[in-house]
């Protein structure tokens, strides 16, 4: 019996709302979660601008059966399912009838963090703090400390907070139960889940996660923890909650949101299936997805070679060059952060890749990089993207190392620039798409051949939204596209005489 339980006095009465009654029907609430939720649990409900009692809705009472039982759960859910708000109410639950529970929510920003817990007058809105301001007196706790992420109950010793998805968060923790709000969505997920992982593996502390699925995002932190439990990988409790759980959903209700958001949207938000939930775009690739299937086949780990040992694997050689062979280069620096660099020698004449670099190195490294490339492939005809900082830092090394065979400064509009001291090409967005079209048209007509296994995932990931521009999914790339993109135009130039290229080699006026 907890603490609170225990300053109910019972007199000798049955009438309800006595001391005794209170005494019993908080024995039933404290035991049967169900019971508490069907009896005194009220939510808002936006749509009808009302406070209302907790609907039961079949799939949610099945939940709620649920929760209990699993140490670590996995929902992947359609959007306004009540899922989350069944969740608060199962944690506030546990946090009322139980001393010494730490609840902690993990939301993906301060704002959402704010709303799940709602302590203070700035978020009175919250769904603890609602769910809590809304019972009877005799089962209402006084609360402690009252801010917009954190309240907590002086009768029991137990706190509910909610964080924002940070670097840090969760690292020490000692939570009764973690719940990862929209986890798909969580820039340090992975990261969040090691720190908080010993204290549920170690412990009976419960992790609940939940989320609607993001179309634009492949392999993520919370697709993997799903599909491994729904494999039993791992010993996550793997559900899926289709968008139709819901009453007054069905065909003719998903028909109408088509027509409101793109496809690739309504499968995000609303999926009918798990596929729709787990797939990425596939109604909208950039690329055709049967060919790069296709082209897997062609896939290599390289040869051994003293290229690829100087450079600690990021230089890769399919192909050593053949005297008197032409090839083209292109790069796509970086600066060693975020994005990585990609390299790119093609066989001018097969269009193969021979030889390609791919990492996260600093600007001036990938010059020198693409300086031995360019002298190794018999002094290929070579160019890279001159945008940003990393290109202006790789424009002035090639200077320096005096690379030979250069192609000639092209603007953002595809003009050939005929000033001896300018290289490089700038990517506008107009330059970008006509890379990507170069791209997918020699994907289509199978015109290339890619040994990189990372660029043939890149290519396969790559999108075009309804109505939106061309883009790598979230917390992707498209380095392998540019690259690629750059090198077929390259080849392009240097096959045409109106750009002032005699023979193969470039030719300065």
């Amino acid at each position: 019996m907890s603490r609170l339980a225990q300053t109910i006095s019972p007199e000798p009465t049955e009438k309800q709302n006595g001391s005794l009654w209170n005494l019993n029907e908080y024995g039933r609430c404290q035991n049967n979660f169900l019971h508490y939720l069907l009896n005194y649990v009220y939510i808002q409900d936006r749509a009808k601008m009302q406070t209302i009692k907790w609907d039961a809705w079949p799939y949610l009472v099945e939940i709620a059966k649920i929760l209990p039982q699993y140490k670590k759960q996995i929902y992947l859910k359609a959007r306004q399912l009540g899922w989350t708000w069944l969740v608060v109410a199962y944690c506030h639950w546990k946090a009322l009838f139980n001393d010494n529970v730490k609840i902690m929510f993990f939301s993906k920003g301060e704002k959402e963090a704010a709303d799940l817990i709602g302590g203070g007058e700035k978020a009175v809105a919250g769904k603890a703090r609602f769910i809590h301001s809304h019972l009877p007196d005799w089962l209402k706790l006084s609360i402690g400390r009252d801010t917009q992420q954190m309240i907590d109950f002086p009768a029991t010793g137990s706190i509910m907070e909610a964080l924002p998805s940070t670097k840090d968060a969760g690292r020490s923790t000692d939570a009764t139960i973690v719940v990862v709000d929209e986890g798909e969505y969580h820039p340090y997920a992975e990261s969040n889940f090691a720190a908080i992982a010993p204290c549920v593996d170690e412990g009976n502390a419960q992790i609940i996660m939940g989320s609607t699925a993001d179309k634009t995002a492949m392999n993520t932190f919370f697709k993997k923890v799903y599909i491994g439990g729904r494999n039993g990988e791992n010993n996550f409790k793997a559900i899926f909650l289709p968008y139709n759980l819901r009453p007054g959903r069905d065909e003719i209700w998903l028909e109408n949101k088509r027509k409101e958001m793109p496809l690739w949207q309504v499968e995000g938000e609303y999926p009918a299936l798990e596929s729709e939930a787990l797939s990425t775009l596939k109604s909208s690739p950039a690329f055709d997805l049967n060919m790069l299937t296709e082209m897997q086949a062609d896939a290599s780990d390289g040869i051994a070679h003293t290229l690829t040992e100087q450079y600690h694997g990021m230089v890769k050689i399919f192909k050593l060059p053949v005297v008197g062979r032409d090839y083209c280069l292109f790069t796509d620096p970086s600066d060693g952060k975020e994005d990585p660099h990609a390299s790119v020698v093609i066989d001018a004449k097969t269009w193969e890749e021979v030889a390609s670099s791919h990492g996260k190195v600093q600007a001036d490294t990938c010059a020198i990089i693409h300086d031995s490339l360019a002298r190794f492939y018999n002094k290929a005809l070579n160019c890279y993207e001159l945008n940003a900082r990393a290109g202006g830092i790789f424009s002035q090394k090639m200077k320096e190392l005096d690379t030979p065979n250069q192609m000639g400064f092209i603007t953002g509009d595809g003009k050939v620039i005929s000033d001896k001291t300018k290289k490089g090409w700038w990517t506008s967005k107009s330059q970008r798409e006509k890379y990507i079209l170069g791209v997918e048209e020699a994907i289509r007509l199978r015109s290339i051949i890619i040994h990189r296994k990372s660029a043939l995932t890149e290519m396969s990931q790559f999108m075009r939204p309804e109505g939106d521009d061309y883009q790598a999914p979230s917390g992707g790339h498209d380095d392998w596209i540019t690259c690629w993109g750059g090198v077929i135009q390259l080849k392009n130039y240097a096959t045409h005489p109106v750009v002032s290229v005699s023979s193969f080699k470039y030719k300065e006026s």
